[in-house]
């Protein structure tokens, strides 16, 4: 079995994580396909920026999910990056949802949910792909997990 790894200055890492982060008082901040659509545009410059591989995200009306490689950072640090980021920029841009929502406070609550998926991405992929909203993060022409195990028992055959 070939290893899916990312080489590093001194080491090898692949540890995809499922995150999620829901809005403060659980407001349905995502029902506005404008604040997703940021949302998700904010995270992908803070992947690309970072070097973090994004592999799905998806929204529901009050939270978000990620599937996302830990790469070098720990999991508070990444957890910081994304909320942190999307928070600030999200209130920034859209100056109302402060003050309809959240009152001069944060957009984030807490709260948060953070666990390795393990070697076996496709299930929890499912999982996020039944959220609300949901959309693939991976570039169109890269092949998938689930395409290269297929390709590959072909090949062992």
């Amino acid at each position: 079995m070939k290893r899916d790894t990312v080489k590093y200055a001194h080491g090898l890492s692949r540890i995809w994580v499922h995150m999620s982060f829901k809005a403060k008082y659980c407001h349905p901040i995502f029902d506005f396909k404008e604040i997703r659509e940021e949302c998700q545009n904010i995270i992908r410059n803070v992947s690309d920026t970072k070097n973090i591989e994004i592999y799905t995200i998806g929204f529901d009306n009050n939270h978000l999910h990620l599937i996302t490689d830990l790469g070098k950072y720990s999991e508070p640090n990444l957890r910081k990056l994304f909320k942190g980021t999307t928070g600030k920029k999200l209130l920034e841009k859209f100056s109302w949802l402060k003050q309809k929502f959240f009152w001069g406070s944060g957009l984030w609550g807490r709260q948060y949910y953070c666990y390795s998926i393990g070697s076996d991405i496709r299930v929890l992929n499912k999982y996020v792909q039944k959220q609300k909203f949901f959309t693939a993060m991976h570039h169109p022409d890269q092949m998938t997990l689930e395409s290269f195990h297929t390709t590959s028992l072909w090949l062992v055959v």
